[in-house]
């Protein structure tokens, strides 16, 4: 005799055989989940890396091929934050954040927010129409943290020191280490440089501002600006006084001031002897093959008297530049060489193919 059923016991199996596939399904779903984003973070980590021939197994077949022939800006430390899901169940779009490398601002934090679409077997990035991806170069900037910036003094006393000392002296500062990724001077400052800020918690830190008089004939009266730009392309400014008395021993100079080197022609190099002893030169060389010394080469130099080196250099399309090497018989500072630049114009660094209001104007349209 067939089993009875009753219509209570029916419904109780259809309901678990509906909860059994209910199961099955969003485990399976959790799954691809899973693998969505092991795919995105991969790519992501490919994109940050430069690696466009890797990343591109990562996008849909259709728009591989522009998606290799597109110049998108760099980014950097990108990383899946989450999801947002579609009514299309093959449709997902994946949210990250990420450091995107724009000209002359720096890394400047993004989100992103991309559609991945379920194709048979896998997940792949799928393209705008317009054929490329839509990176966060083009959505909306969180407003930057203001960077703060404050010296403990504003003028710094060196002393006196004789030409060829190197002088060291700590300035301490106020700011945000977490913000900071650039610590620097601003402008020419023959002799000055900076070490790196040393950190005694995450808001305050010291540079050391170290003054090399090698090639410093007279006395020393800077306004020395720095600047700190930060991890959003901030950038902040400070600055100091910095004084110093030089004994001279050595002056070099350059006639002219600037040499132009898109014309043939010569520049004379002075050097005067300030010292109460001789000295002999035991080489005096160009480091440029460009530069040619002519003529006459000086064999030493008494107390106040100058002497001249001339060299001679071609037309140069493009320029580079040039330094003259002059080794004494007595050191000073204890150094026997002097090496000292030569004031060349050079061309200005191209930079980006846009203007900075051309790029303004490019953010603006993304925003709308």
């Amino acid at each position: 005799m067939p089993p009875f059923f009753c219509f209570s016991s029916m419904k109780k199996i259809a309901f678990q055989v509906f909860a059994v596939s209910l199961i099955f399904s969003t485990v399976s779903f959790s799954q691809d989940l899973n693998r969505l984003q092991e795919r995105a973070q991969k790519l992501l980590a490919l994109r940050s890396s430069d690696k466009k021939a890797e990343a591109a197994q990562y996008i849909d077949t259709k728009s591989r091929e522009a998606f290799l022939e597109e110049h998108p800006f760099p980014m950097r430390d990108a990383h899946v934050t989450g999801f947002e899901f579609t009514n299309d169940s093959k449709v997902v779009y994946v949210l990250f954040k990420a450091n995107v490398i724009l000209p002359e601002l720096g890394p400047v934090p993004r989100t992103g927010r991309e559609p991945w679409v379920w194709d048979k077997k896998d997940w792949f990035l799928s393209l705008s129409e317009e054929g490329q991806p839509t990176f966060p170069t083009t959505l909306n900037p969180p407003p930057a943290k203001p960077l703060p910036l404050e010296l403990a003094q504003s003028h710094v006393d060196m002393g006196k020191h004789i030409q060829g000392d190197i002088v060291r002296q700590k300035v301490s500062f106020k700011s945000d280490k977490n913000q900071i990724f650039l610590f620097r001077t601003s402008g020419d400052l023959p002799g000055v440089s900076l070490s790196t800020p040393v950190w005694k918690s995450n808001e305050e830190g010291e540079i050391e501002v170290v003054l090399d008089t090698l090639l410093l004939s007279k006395d020393v009266k800077y306004d020395v600006e720095l600047e700190v730009q930060g991890n959003e392309g901030q950038k902040t400014h400070a600055s100091f006084d910095l004084i110093a008395q030089i004994e001279p021993r050595f002056r070099i100079s350059q006639i002219p001031d600037i040499v132009d080197p898109a014309q043939a022609g010569t520049v004379e190099i002075e050097m005067e002897n300030l010292s109460a002893v001789p000295y002999d030169f035991l080489s005096l060389s160009s480091l440029n093959p460009a530069y040619e010394i002519k003529g006459e080469i000086p064999e030493n130099i008494k107390p106040g008297q100058t002497v001249k080196l001339t060299l001679s250099y071609p037309a140069q399309s493009e320029p580079l530049g040039a330094q003259v090497n002059v080794r004494i018989s007595k050191p000073i500072g204890g150094r026997q060489n002097l090496t000292f630049p030569l004031q060349i114009k050079l061309p200005t660094p191209s930079g980006p193919g846009f203007t900075k209001e051309q790029f303004d104007e490019i953010l603006r349209k993304a925003k709308q």
